[in-house]
């Protein structure tokens, strides 16, 4: 894990920070005779990440001019959340998919984009159609 959010520099100590990813993985199809994968992903991490209700609480009680997250001291935290995916082959060169993202949203996201929950649906196509068998496309 970094020492600050989303900055390069990395807490070796991994009593600070550290991350545990888990992901299951089943390659099934839904459809007879078609390809297809679920995987089912999980994470905890643990590092120095602030606490947004207590950010707020602080700029409501005016101890600090504006909202600061960062405005905390050294102390791990843990941020935990988890994920799913679906995809189907629906042809030798089209398939479908779905995403499902989620985190508990109380503290400061530390390695990646802020995102609480996300959701995603759609189809990608390679290039066998168009004798590109490289390429790919999708919406």
């Amino acid at each position: 894990m970094p020492r600050q959010t989303n900055f390069i520099d990395l807490e070796w100590n991994l009593s600070r920070a550290r991350s545990e990813n888990i992901e299951f993985e089943l390659r099934k199809g839904l459809l007879p005779h078609r390809n297809g994968v679920v995987r089912l992903m999980s994470y905890i991490n643990h590092a120095n990440m602030g606490d947004y209700r207590v950010a707020i609480q602080q700029f409501e009680s005016g101890e600090t001019a504006v909202p600061d997250v960062t405005n905390h001291p050294f102390r791990t935290t843990t941020k935990y959340g988890f994920g799913g995916n679906l995809e189907q082959s629906l042809s030798g060169w089209l398939t479908a998919f779905g995403r499902f993202g989620w985190n508990e949203g109380r503290q400061e996201s530390f390695a990646y984009t802020e995102v609480n929950q996300a959701v995603t649906f759609g189809i990608a196509a390679n290039g066998k159609k168009w004798r590109r068998g490289l390429d790919r496309a999708g919406a």
